[in-house]
């Protein structure tokens, strides 16, 4: 009976997972389709104007993310427990009081920035008209923070649509239509950014209309705030974002500090494709860390690992495929994407791509470690990455500018990764990680010879590099599957996601036509 009730709750949040990650996924491709055509078409301005925005869009990013305080976690981790409890108070206390907080912090922020855009731009980056750039990223900063909290406040909600509509579509839909129009117009760099914070605001106020009933969820009980609790749990996870941020954005800095926006603009050419591998994560990771906050609150410790597992597997195996096609064809999506002036990038492609792999598959652990309140440990693991990036980049920059960027964040995160794993082992005494995983590397290795091959005789006919593509997606499904690589749970997630993902591309579809 009571391996019976296990089965069951395992059952469960794998469906709870799958459906929200199938919906994730449409949104997540829609987000990088028409996220990669603002960077297409602005790219077209060259590689130093390109550059130029990828600083200010860094800056912004950057920011945004401190000022939310690392309460959006916070959110996700603790509104599906106090839910399960019934601790409706402490549920709406802490969605209220992260809006407040983060709202008056990004506001903060946002003025500091305008009143020293000038000598940011100046300075630090050498380029006078950089100022009016982040001049107006900066006012869009509290906006962004406000989003973020009703869009996570959705996700701990297992409501993933907000995402979707307001940030996936919406904004991205918003920026590429915006950008074109400003820069038919003549508007060039200043257009792309007014499009770029136009949407933001758009989104904003699109997650707000969505999240409200959530938001206005139980006004008739009284909100409690167990503020030392959030900070205690917040607190570190605002200082690991900070680290994660000089890690990730180091690299762009300090590439405007030593060298020009066009190297700039090439590594970021290079950065966020190698980025294309974190797709199918970030849709599976979308409802992981509420769904095993909520079995961890019920001690479903069997339930908790056979997620934990699956999930992590599943990562494994599509991030292998993207892996493969990224490391393959790189000189080929490179020039495809951005133009033959941002060839020289594909190096950096590769080494970034190979990098984010292991990192992204790690995040499952990460999760883990934020599930069981260690997040002392999370910002102990970021302050490692950080600071091997900064020393890093500050040391191969100068020399091999852009591909000594590519190595510098490659090494940090991989490092980042391989402790993520070790210590979330450490803490639940379980690997997700089993014999199954060598015959994957295995196929993928044999694929990976035979790919590079043949990408070296077709080299620029992309319709066949698409048809090698397709290739071998279907060869690799098929020796997956002729070696057993699949067990039960993958097949129900997999069922799950299928039917979750073609249900609501229907209802979607409905509303359009």
């Amino acid at each position: 009976m009571k391996k019976r009730l296990m089965d069951i709750n395992t059952d469960t949040a794998l469906k709870n997972i799958a459906k929200g990650a199938s919906l994730a996924f449409a949104g997540i491709i829609i987000s990088k389709i028409l996220g990669y055509s603002y960077r297409i078409i602005v790219a077209r301005l060259g590689p130093a104007d390109y550059g130029q925005l990828s600083i200010a869009l860094a800056i912004f990013n950057f920011f945004g993310i401190i000022a939310i305080l690392g309460l959006t976690q916070g959110i996700q981790r603790y509104v599906p427990y106090y839910n399960a409890r019934k601790e409706y108070g402490k549920a709406r206390g802490i969605v209220l009081y992260s809006l407040k907080l983060s709202f008056i912090t990004g506001l903060l922020i946002g003025i500091l920035l305008f009143l020293f855009s000038d000598y940011i731009a100046i300075n630090y980056f050498h380029e006078e008209k950089l100022s009016i750039l982040i001049k107006l990223v900066a006012f869009i900063i509290p906006i962004d923070v406000i989003r973020n909290i009703f869009l996570n406040l959705c996700k701990s909600y297992n409501y993933i649509i907000p995402e979707i509509y307001a940030r996936n579509f919406a904004e991205n839909f918003v920026k590429v239509i915006l950008t074109l129009v400003f820069l038919l117009l003549g508007y060039g760099l200043l257009g792309a950014t007014f499009a770029y914070i136009s949407a933001i605001t758009i989104s904003c106020i699109i997650s707000y209309y969505l999240a409200r009933k959530l938001y206005n969820y139980r006004k008739d009980v009284k909100p409690e705030y167990d503020k030392k609790i959030w900070l205690n749990y917040s607190i570190p996870l605002l200082i690991n974002h900070f680290l994660l941020l000089i890690m990730l954005w180091t690299d762009t800095f300090l590439l405007g500090y030593f060298k020009t926006s066009t190297d700039v603009g090439i590594y970021n050419a290079a950065a966020p494709t190698a980025q294309l591998i974190y797709i199918f994560p970030a849709a599976l990771l979308s409802l992981f860390l509420p769904v095993l906050s909520n079995l961890y609150s019920k001690n479903e410790k069997k339930s908790f690992n056979t997620c934990y597992s699956t999930v992590t597997k599943w990562i494994f195996i599509i991030n292998m495929l993207f892996l493969l096609g990224l490391v393959v064809f790189s000189k080929q999506i490179i020039t495809l994407l951005f133009g033959a002036e941002y060839y020289t990038g594909y190096l950096a492609l590769i080494i970034l791509s190979v990098c984010y792999f292991v990192y992204h598959l790690s995040l499952t652990s990460n999760n883990i470690m934020m599930i069981y309140e260690r997040t002392k440990t999370v910002f102990l693991i970021s302050l490692i990455g950080a600071v091997l990036n900064v020393i890093l980049n500050y040391y191969l920059i100068p020399t091999y500018s852009y591909t000594g960027a590519a190595i510098s964040t490659g090494i940090s995160v991989l490092v980042m990764g391989i402790i993520n794993f070790i210590v979330a082992y450490k803490i639940t005494k379980y690997n997700p990680i089993n014999k199954k995983y060598i015959k994957i590397l295995l196929i993928t290795i044999l694929l990976f010879i035979a790919s590079y091959y043949i990408s070296n005789i077709i080299q620029y006919n992309y319709l066949l590099v698409a048809l090698v593509s397709l290739s071998t997606f279907i060869i690799y499904t098929l020796l997956l599957l002729a070696f057993k690589v699949f067990n039960d749970e993958d097949i129900k997630i997999l069922r799950y996601i299928e039917k979750g993902f073609v249900n609501k591309i229907i209802k979607i579809l409905k509303k359009f036509i």
